[in-house]
């Protein structure tokens, strides 16, 4: 074997142009779900997160395998369980940036849950 192939490949950072295009189309996700009620803006992304936990079999599979690392004593059910939550969790985190705007302090506690926390 070479010393060429010896080596572990460096992996390329993306080009300029690659990461514009990422941002452009977060942007254009957040407009879209910014035009929906928010409502039906977390259950379409909700939706979408959990079509994209199945299809997106390499960072489901990065997320197992540092669930692995991080909980040995987990069994995979419950890593895979853990896993599909947090691609759900980043569906409504979409949605709820979206809708920022229309939070007030009259109206958050609607949209959000404190635990351990007293007023």
């Amino acid at each position: 074997m070479t010393e060429k192939r010896r080596r572990k490949k460096k992996k390329k950072e993306p080009s300029k142009f690659v990461l514009w295009l990422g941002y452009a189309a977060v942007r254009v996700i957040l407009a879209i779900l910014h035009a929906l009620p928010f409502r039906v803006a977390r259950a379409l992304s909700l939706a979408v997160t959990r079509i994209a936990f199945h299809l997106d079999r390499r960072h489901r599979e990065i997320m197992l395998q540092n669930l692995r690392v991080a909980f040995p004593e987990k069994d995979e059910a419950w890593r895979r369980k853990t896993a599909r939550a947090s691609f759900e969790n980043l569906g409504h985190v979409a949605a709820e940036v979206s809708h920022r705007h229309l939070w007030t302090t009259e109206n958050i506690r609607e949209h959000v849950t404190f635990e351990n926390y007293d007023l």
